[in-house]
C-alpha cells in the first residue's frame, strides 16, 4: 500500500471518530440545540488537525443535525426523538 493511500485512510478514520464522537453528543443532549461547535475546539480536545473536523461536520450537516453559517460557524440543530433513532439505525 502507498503512503498516499494509508494517509487518506488514517484522515478517513480521524473523520469518523469526530462523526461518531459528535452525533454520539447530539443525540444524548449532551450537545443541545443552538450549541456552537468551533473547528479550532473540537481538533483540540480530540488531538487532531482542524481538516477531519471540518469534514466531520459537513457529513453532520448532511445529516440534518448541525448548520453552517458563512461567517458564523457551525450549531447543533434541534432533533426529534425520531430523529435519533433514523439517524442511529443509519449510523450502524
Amino acid at each position: 500500500m502507498s503512503m498516499k493511500g494509508s494517509s487518506y485512510a488514517s484522515s478517513d478514520s480521524r473523520r469518523h471518530r469526530v462523526v461518531v464522537a459528535l452525533r454520539t453528543a447530539i443525540t444524548a443532549g449532551q450537545l443541545r440545540p443552538g450549541d456552537r461547535l468551533l473547528e479550532t475546539d473540537i481538533s483540540t480536545r480530540m488531538g487532531i488537525s482542524r481538516a477531519p473536523v471540518r469534514e466531520a461536520l459537513r457529513q453532520l450537516e448532511q445529516e440534518g443535525l448541525v448548520i453552517s453559517y458563512p461567517y458564523r460557524g457551525t450549531e447543533v440543530l434541534g432533533v426529534s426523538q425520531e430523529e435519533v433513532e433514523e439517524i442511529l439505525v443509519r449510523s450502524d
